[in-house]
């Protein structure tokens, strides 16, 4: 072909060559007789060579057929692609909407005209898991799998829609009641994510509970049928009665309150109970009659379940009956429930929301009804009494774990200060203590959203709020369980800046010092990270240089051991004497050798070394190796802290610092060859050049540093 390819072209020269000549002759307009012996030395007529290759060349009609055939099935493709992407993005914005069905419709639009789209069936196996379509979902995972490997043959860049696929072909798989499939779906998926995801791994454990209980149920019924049924059969046994009486309420036609309350008392007893109610129906029977009662629940109906749901799989079955978290909802929203059922309703709405899969399913309904909302908050608050508020306040921290309800609450919490007031309102109540712990950790949980601490940080009256009522939960008895909670605010608080500020303005470091020396030994890492946090702000960093306090907070946590002893600290305490001995050389305008010689002889090299790995701690996580990292390349920074450094044996530092810098992730890296290269000028006679050069430091150093 390379031949044909060189002689064709020769030949087409010599043939525009012969049209030049030809063309020069015809503008000359001279004809002369004779010969033209250069026309014919430029004459190349066509031979059997070129009828070759033009039958080798796209010039040919069948391949010019060919390829226009090639170009519109192109075209149609890029097409059908096109559309296929579009339909997927609506059908996300319906998702999005929680428009399922439209969803659903939608992604299989998409399908039909790209049946290979790993995307649109994995999206449409999760509506189909909605609309409680299991079988249909189970069908698009399977297609999922098949297009991964016999068009993708399984590459690597599938891991991500495999992983989906499987997890969702579990989830149908577990709402049939397949579980030992799910299991397997499961152990899959953890398979393909490198045995790392706390997703698959929550999944996994929540399928092989539900395989379990499967197992147990089988026992349960073939005991309940041994047992007679009330006929004398069975072993005579409190197990035996107890299923024959809740194979006897399963039988009823309605619940009634007393039956109610025999199924909570019976439920209340036992796990295997829990069980059997659900397997049995008489769980279901319960829920219809909720569902369909026209005046309203009974409380005994709903304590009865709430007794229940404290097996995981009830809770799931219960938030799944068809309409009745919407009843629940209707109910609290009215306005129209008495006292009793009020009470229990929210009851069995924070025995609901306490699992992870029950609580997104609650989050949802009660997000989705601003009114259901707007009852649980003013029952959080008002004058509803302690159970029932307290009630409240724990559904809502428990429904501030699922993000989007936590959002929800955020923004109505961000136009409407009445919840907040009200639980410091509870809070500062000495009449309230058993609500306290509540208050506490819902107004810890709201403190998780950024509009909430950014509105808190304008509220001084709050934060003062907070100080004073840490003190008073250290010394009163009765609720100093609520101190760690109150902390949790605050930490959460001292996240944002404008908050920082507004909390030294407010002496906060003082008084949480004031509180480490006299609150328990198990809330003394929580006090000193608030400290840590604080000290980022350069008055609470100043605050912390001075009048010995950064001294009161190493003895804090030492509580009376040697600086010796300061490797032994558990890491929380560790990491927050680390932030806070950075944020006082960085933020509190001392200087590096005046905080130098107050740090040095609190024990901060002891506790650099140990948290980076050479001082015989335990091993440290990464985000503290390189805080400690830190400190030292900030205390390398002046003659005189390489003296203090080299006079502490900053030497032994060097394998471990890299080892951090090779092995550790994220800042620790960067941190720890900053060190070394601070530390290379430390000493005179060169030993820790030659230590560097020993440990191959150099080649982590340049990787990291700029000269």
């Amino acid at each position: 072909m390379d031949e044909l390819q060189r002689n064709k072209e020769r030949k087409e020269r010599l043939r525009a060559a012969f049209r030049a000549h030809q063309a020069a002759k015809a503008d000359e307009g001279a004809s002369r007789e004779g010969t033209d012996y250069q026309a014919w030395d430029l004459w190349t007529p066509s031979d059997e060579e070129d009828e070759l290759y033009e039958s080798l060349t796209p010039n040919s009609p069948e391949f010019k057929a060919m390829e226009k055939d090639i170009d519109e099935r192109h075209e149609r493709l890029l097409r059908s692609r096109q559309y296929a992407e579009r339909q997927r993005q609506l059908g996300n914005d319906y998702f999005k909407k929680r428009m399922f069905s439209k969803a659903l419709q939608v992604y299989e639009e998409g399908i039909s005209a790209e049946k290979a789209n790993m995307a649109l069936n994995a999206n449409a196996a999760a509506a189909c898991i909605k609309l409680g379509c299991n079988i249909q979902a189970i069908e698009h995972c399977d297609r999922v799998m098949s297009i991964a490997d016999f068009c993708h043959e399984n590459k690597p860049s599938t891991i991500p829609l495999r992983l989906k696929a499987h997890q969702r072909r579990a989830a149908a798989r577990m709402a049939l009641g397949h579980n030992i499939e799910a299991v397997r779906d499961l152990e899959a998926a953890l398979e393909l994510c490198g045995g790392k995801d706390g997703e698959v791994e929550n999944q996994l454990a929540r399928a092989r509970r539900a395989r379990e209980e499967e197992k147990v149920a089988r026992r349960l019924k073939k005991a309940a049928e041994a047992a007679g049924e009330g006929d004398g059969g069975g072993d005579g046994s409190a197990d035996s009665a107890a299923l024959r009486d809740l194979s006897r309420l399963s039988r009823l036609s309605a619940p009634t309150r007393e039956s109610c309350e025999e199924l909570r008392a019976l439920v209340s007893k036992s796990e295997d109970a829990r069980i059997f109610a659900r397997e049995s129906g008489a769980l279901s029977r319960v829920l219809h009659g909720c569902v369909e009662a026209a005046g309203g629940m009974a409380a005994s109906a709903l304590g009865a379940l709430e007794a229940a749901c404290e097996n995981d799989q009830n809770a799931e079955y219960v938030c799944r009956y068809e309409r009745f978290l919407d009843s629940l909802g209707r109910r609290l929203g009215c306005n129209e429930a008495d006292r009793d059922e009020t009470a229990a309703i929210v009851g069995l709405l924070r025995g609901l929301s306490v699992a992870e899969e029950p609580r997104k399913l609650v989050a949802a309904e009660v997000a989705g009804n601003s009114s259901s909302l707007d009852a649980v908050c003013s029952l959080a608050v008002k004058d509803a009494g302690p159970a029932v508020a307290s009630s409240a306040m724990q559904l809502l921290g428990n429904l501030c774990l699922h993000p989007p309800f936590r959002r929800t609450l955020s923004d109505r919490v961000s136009r409407d200060w009445d919840l907040v007031e009200g639980i410091l309102g509870v809070l500062c109540s000495p009449d309230l203590v058993s609500v306290h712990v509540s208050a506490a950790s819902l107004l810890g949980n709201l403190c998780n959203d950024a509009r909430v601490r950014a509105a808190c940080a304008k509220k001084d009256g709050l934060l003062r709020t907070l100080l004073k009522e840490c003190r008073n939960a250290k010394s009163n008895g009765k609720s100093r369980e609520r101190l760690g909670k109150i902390l949790g605010v605050i930490s959460n608080l001292a996240v944002e800046g404008a908050n920082q500020t507004a909390l030294c303005k407010a002496g906060a470091v003082p008084k949480m010092l004031d509180l480490l020396e006299s609150a328990p030994s198990a809330h003394a890492a929580q006090i000193a990270s608030c400290i840590a946090k604080l000290s980022k702000d350069a008055a609470g960093a100043r605050a912390l240089a001075t009048g010995g306090s950064i001294s009161r907070l190493f003895s804090g946590l030492l509580r009376g051991s040697e600086v010796s002893e300061i490797s032994r600290l558990p890491e929380p305490s560790r990491d927050a004497l680390l932030r806070a001995s950075c944020n006082v050389i960085l933020n509190a305008g001392l200087g590096t050798d005046q905080a130098a010689d107050l740090l040095f002889p609190l024990g901060v090299f002891p506790l650099c070394k140990s948290c980076i790995g050479g001082g015989g701690g335990s091993a440290s996580s990464d985000l503290v190796a390189g805080n400690a990292a830190l400190c030292v390349s900030e205390l390398a920074r002046t003659p005189s802290g390489l003296a203090k450094l080299h006079a502490e044996g900053a030497i032994e530092l060097i394998a471990p610092l890299t080892e951090v810098a090779h092995k550790r992730r994220g800042p620790a890296q960067k941190n720890a060859a900053i060190a070394l290269a601070r530390l290379a000028k430390c000493g005179e006679g060169g030993e820790y050049v030659a230590k560097l050069r020993e440990h191959h430091a150099f080649e982590i150093i340049a990787k990291y540093v700029k000269v």
